[in-house]
């Protein structure tokens, strides 16, 4: 893949992009994202990666270092001011499409059992978007300083997925067997 409009000839892809695609067997779409990082057009490559293969591509300005022990972590100047951002890719167990006030849906009974496991969600699982989720998703945002957009896009999912994860395993860590 190609982007239109870019009649230059094609340059090498780094040897970096080439090394990081290949931890997660991406390599064949190594042109198309060295494009995707060169003209800031990220959208399709990482739509058609998702679409056949289930990863999703997470941009980011910061990696917290419990990110980088369990994540492959591509760091990348962008921009004219060649601001260094970061790529990684993972596999979402699910995705929110709609999250507004009312809205049902089993991603949001997924999303509610995440927050419930990092203590910002209180409430009964039931699925429907209501004031306090709302408000758990700007709290979490809040305290990741991610975007505050009051949605849980692609970054704030991708962090609550990975802190739930972190705080249900040490759950299980001290679990006492003999209450089981």
């Amino acid at each position: 893949m190609f982007f239109a409009g870019h009649d230059e000839e094609q340059p090498r892809v780094p040897h970096a992009i080439v090394e990081f695609l290949k931890t997660y067997s991406l390599s064949k779409y190594d042109k198309a994202f060295y494009d995707a990082l060169r003209f800031s057009q990220f959208k399709r490559v990482a739509e058609e990666i998702y679409r056949f293969t289930g990863y999703e591509l997470i941009r980011l300005d910061y990696v917290p270092g419990f990110i980088r022990k369990t994540h492959v972590v591509l760091s990348y100047p962008l921009g004219s001011e060649s601001k260094e951002s970061y790529f990684l890719f993972w596999r979402p167990p699910f995705r929110v499409k709609n999250f507004y006030y009312t809205y049902k849906g089993h991603d949001i009974f997924f999303l509610q059992k995440k927050l419930a496991a990092l203590n910002l969600y209180d409430q009964r699982s039931d699925g429907i978007v209501g004031p306090e989720l709302l408000y758990a998703v700007v709290q979490f945002q809040k305290q990741m300083a991610l975007q505050l957009t009051g949605f849980p896009d692609q970054n704030t999912l991708f962090f609550i997925c990975q802190l739930a994860r972190q705080s249900e395993n040490s759950f299980e860590y001290f679990k006492d067997p003999d209450l089981n």
